[in-house]
C-alpha cells in the first residue's frame, strides 16, 4: 500500500541500531488538522531528527523519536500553567466532530512529579489510538476519513497539545501524512 524509501533513517546521534518507525514520513506531504492558529500555550513535540513537524504517533507510543524526552512536559508552559495536574483532552477530527470526544489527562504521575515529554507523548498517543480504534467507522462524510484503508495511526504526527482556558480543556494539533 505504501512506497517506503529504500534507506530508512536511523536515530541520529544515538547508539541505537534500530530504524525510526516513521522513517517513511521523510519527504512526504502532510496536512495539519486542528491547528493552534492563535498560538495558545501548549506542550510541543519536536522530532529528534529535526526533519518535518511533530512526532509520529507510533513513535510516541514507544516513547521515542522526540527531542528532550526526559524533560518535564510543563517546562514549555507559562508559569501560571506549570502547576496544572489534570485536564480534559478533546479530539476534534474533521468528519468526527459530532462525537464530541473528550477524555481525562494528567500532567503529574502518582507521586506528584510532572510527567516527562515521553510520558505525555505516550498518554496522548494511547488516547488517540483509543479514539481511532473505537470511532474510525463513525465518519459523518464531511472531513478526513480514518481507518485501515484511509488515514491510519501510522500516518499521524503529534505537534502539540494546547489550551485556551487555563488548562481545563486541551486540544491536540496533529498532522497526517497523505496516504498514497
Amino acid at each position: 500500500m505504501h512506497n517506503y524509501p529504500a534507506n530508512p533513517q536511523l536515530y541520529p546521534g544515538s547508539n541505537r541500531n534500530d530504524t525510526a518507525l516513521d522513517y517513511w514520513h521523510h519527504g512526504m506531504p502532510s496536512e495539519v488538522v486542528t491547528r493552534n492558529h492563535d498560538q495558545h500555550p501548549g506542550v510541543f513535540f519536536f522530532p529528534v531528527d529535526g526533519i518535518g513537524h511533530g512526532v509520529a504517533m507510533t513513535e510516541c507510543e514507544y516513547g521515542q523519536g522526540m527531542v528532550n524526552p526526559d524533560v518535564p512536559c510543563v517546562k514549555s508552559l507559562p508559569p501560571e500553567l506549570r502547576n496544572v495536574r489534570s485536564g480534559s483532552l478533546v479530539i476534534t477530527w474533521p468528519g468526527y466532530q459530532t462525537l464530541k470526544w473528550k477524555h481525562d489527562i494528567v500532567f503529574v504521575d502518582k507521586a506528584g512529579s510532572p510527567l516527562t515529554m515521553r510520558q505525555m507523548g505516550l498518554q496522548i498517543s494511547r488516547l488517540w489510538r483509543c479514539f481511532y480504534e473505537k470511532h474510525h467507522e463513525q465518519f459523518d462524510g464531511r472531513g478526513i476519513r480514518l481507518g485501515p484503508t484511509h488515514v491510519t495511526m501510522n500516518h499521524l504526527r503529534l505537534h502539540c497539545i494546547y489550551t485556551h482556558n487555563y488548562g481545563r480543556l486541551w486540544q491536540v494539533e496533529v498532522s497526517y501524512i497523505l496516504p498514497n
